[in-house]
């Protein structure tokens, strides 16, 4: 989970609330996700990808299978933060139907040693959202494994 956010205090405020998921390749564990559900939506605190299997489609899995059993579940819809560095991943879940819903200034400010990414500190996170009642209609089914 440290792929996703490098502070273990950060993952230890919400792992205790949050439903892990598993993806298994191989016999190995290489994916992991872990959600909150709380006021008829779920928040995906944090995805990663073992670093060895990244950019074959196991992130892009696990995301359409989280927003299917979201949606079993009578979920309105599925959130996740992402830093404002995160170019990559904005990209990837916009893909994927989420859209940017707000902006939580310095969300990042305070991490020691400072993130960057692609040559950007990170500082802000963007709260990104799909509504599962307008996914459907929106998405072609075409999605390429390249995260």
């Amino acid at each position: 989970m440290c792929l996703a956010d490098p502070s273990p205090e950060h993952i230890g405020s919400y792992l205790a609330d949050s439903t892990v998921l598993v993806g298994e390749w191989a016999g190995e564990w290489v994916v992991v996700a872990a959600v909150v559900i709380q006021d008829g939506e779920m928040e995906l605190k944090n995805l990663a990808v073992k670093q060895s299997v990244q950019n074959l489609g196991l992130g892009t899995m696990m995301i359409t299978y989280l927003l299917d059993y979201a949606d079993r579940l009578g979920m309105r819809g599925v959130k996740v933060g992402i830093s404002n560095s995160s170019v990559r991943h904005l990209k990837f879940y916009e893909r994927l139907g989420f859209r940017i819903a707000g902006i939580e200034p310095n969300f990042f400010g305070g991490y020691d040693p400072p993130i960057y990414e692609n040559g950007i500190r990170c500082l802000d996170r963007l709260q990104l959202c799909v509504d599962l009642r307008t996914l459907h209609e929106g998405m072609n089914g075409t999605v390429s494994p390249q995260d």
